[in-house]
């Protein structure tokens, strides 16, 4: 082997998509379909097609890269997230999110394009849960 391939085989890569679907209740949004991350990686001791569910920030990258390296990592357990500005509306919103649940709070509750009937006014909270729920559409604060 030739040290290009030796230093080659050394290497973790990744790339991410990030910033959600666009879509209703997708980007710029808070929701699941707004702030899902496709992360892939590639490196030593990674296996073809493995998937991993962890909750994950882009935060995380460099733990990941130490664990990578032989340090030490534990996934999150819940990630936080917020909106301010997006488009020409400010549409300030906060987020919890666990593996089962999703609280959003909202700091404006008019009508908005987020919903089908695009008339309906948007809870201040609003917890979803993961397991019954995974698109974010059903509160059960309601």
């Amino acid at each position: 082997m030739t040290p290009d391939i030796l230093e080659a085989n050394r290497q973790l890569m990744g790339a991410e998509i990030k910033y959600g679907m666009e879509r209703l209740r997708g980007k710029g949004t808070l929701y699941e379909l707004g702030t899902e991350i496709t992360c892939m990686m590639r490196g030593p001791g990674t296996v073809p097609g493995t998937e991993v569910d962890n909750l994950m920030q882009n935060i995380d990258y460099v733990p990941t890269f130490l664990d990578a390296a032989g340090g030490d990592y534990t996934p999150k357990e819940m990630i936080f997230s917020e909106q301010n500005w997006h488009g020409p509306s400010n549409d300030p919103m906060r987020s919890v999110r666990t593996a089962r649940y999703h609280l959003i709070k909202n700091f404006e509750s008019y009508p908005s394009s987020l919903f089908p009937s695009g008339t309906e006014p948007r809870d201040e909270i609003e917890l979803f849960d993961r397991e019954k729920d995974p698109y974010d559409w059903h509160n059960v604060c309601r």
